[in-house]
């Protein structure tokens, strides 16, 4: 287990608001190892052509619909990799707590970019707001952070999710959408 004996999300979230999340949400969040689940995922990238290279750039994966979808949580050390798998590309970050003034909350690097992020819990969902934002571990002013509106939610069987990034001046990066089952928490 992650410090303190506790997944990575439960830590950040607390233990009596974890308990309010669904249990699929809280079946794939917990992570002692490896999680993987399987699904389906639909990919678009709004934006004008700036836009799209600079989702490229980041490593967001392509547009496409109905996608076969794999995402994989797996801890190293203190660290969460999170691997998704959208048809025929990955996108991979790299979670862990934030440390300092960002203690307590989630740390998200992909590319150059560090998000910092709080974990908002509820009956019906988990959601994503961003409390600071780096570039080459430099800090960048709130009015050029990423734009996200993140969540999971569950809709019947289903673990479902809804991102959208997007970039002051340039507008929508990445919409990813998707449900899935786990099929190993080993």
């Amino acid at each position: 287990m992650s410090a303190g004996g506790q997944p990575l999300y439960r830590r950040l979230i607390g233990e009596a608001d974890y308990g309010r999340l669904p249990a699929l949400i809280r079946r794939m969040h917990e992570v002692d190892g490896v999680v993987t689940a399987r699904g389906r995922a639909s990919v678009s990238r709004p934006g004008g052509w700036l836009a799209r290279r600079c989702a490229g750039l980041l490593g967001m994966p392509p547009a496409g619909d109905d996608l076969p979808a794999l995402v994989t949580f797996s801890r190293t050390g203190e660290a969460e990799i999170l691997r998704r798998q959208y048809g025929d590309a990955t996108l991979t970050t790299v979670q862990q707590e934030g440390a300092g003034a960002d203690a307590g909350h989630l740390l998200e690097k992909f590319g150059p970019v560090s998000l910092v992020i709080k974990l908002c819990a509820s009956e019906a969902a988990l959601g994503f707001d961003i409390v600071r934002a780096r570039m080459f571990g430099l800090p960048l002013p709130r009015s050029f952070w990423p734009r996200l509106a993140a969540r999971e939610f569950v809709e019947g069987d289903w673990y479902r999710f809804q991102v959208a990034i997007g970039l002051p001046l340039i507008g929508p990066l990445v919409r990813y959408e998707g449900r899935l089952q786990v099929v190993d928490d080993s």
